[in-house]
């Protein structure tokens, strides 16, 4: 049953969804944006950030952290800093 079990009547369940989305971005030279820690841009559901550490970005973020070995997510995503991480949500 994989951890999962049967509500009773009456019980309620209430969940809060995230997007969290990463991007490498090629070509851009942004001169002192890429902060420790970042410098989190935010508007009303959504913020974003943008650095050369995927776990600095995601604990600016987020408050947790996204990898143990970042050098090998690059790796196995093709992936190269900077990036610009986006974060939406929590859903209402």
């Amino acid at each position: 049953m994989m951890g999962f079990e049967r509500m009773a009547d009456g019980q309620s369940l209430s969940a809060e969804f995230h997007l969290l989305r990463i991007f490498s971005v090629r070509g851009l030279v942004a001169r002192g944006i890429a902060k420790d820690p970042p410098q989190v841009f935010q508007g009303p559901s959504c913020r974003f950030a943008f650095g050369d550490t995927l776990n600095l970005l995601t604990q600016s973020l987020v408050g947790d952290s996204l990898v143990e070995n970042e050098e090998e997510w690059c790796k196995q995503n093709k992936a190269n800093a900077p990036f610009l991480m986006v974060h939406v949500g929590p859903s209402l």
